[in-house]
């Protein structure tokens, strides 16, 4: 399975969730299923590093063409801003064997916050 995450996502008004998506490409022969998890990491500029994280629990089948997260800033930590940040992502992936495949990767991202369509008057 050839997969990734898209270059933009969309953090929440709070910087407390993204909403992570991303491509699948390419399914290999006797590939039959994968699940997904990602962190989201973000360095200020006093050095710290900011981080969410998501895995659902979804499961996508073969032939999936995409797969999305959730990922969300621990309770007792400091929010996402927009701009700059790094998805890692892992697949595990699942084969006619029932033998998981790990595959990671990582991605510079963009956090944005999605406008809100003009209220109609």
């Amino acid at each position: 399975m050839t997969s990734k995450v898209d270059k933009k996502l969309f953090l929440s008004g709070n910087g407390r969730t993204v909403a992570v998506t991303g491509p699948i490409t390419r399914w290999e022969s006797g590939e039959t299923s994968a699940k997904f998890a990602v962190v989201i990491a973000q360095a200020t500029d006093d050095g710290a590093i900011l981080s969410a994280y998501g895995a659902p629990d979804e499961v996508y089948g073969r032939g999936s063409a995409g797969w999305d997260a959730k990922a969300s800033v621990e309770y007792d930590s400091p929010p996402l801003t927009p701009g700059p940040a790094t998805a890692f992502a892992v697949a595990a992936i699942q084969n006619g064997h029932r033998e998981p495949e790990m595959y990671y990767w990582s991605v510079p991202v963009t956090l944005r916050v999605r406008e809100r369509a003009a209220a109609h008057r």
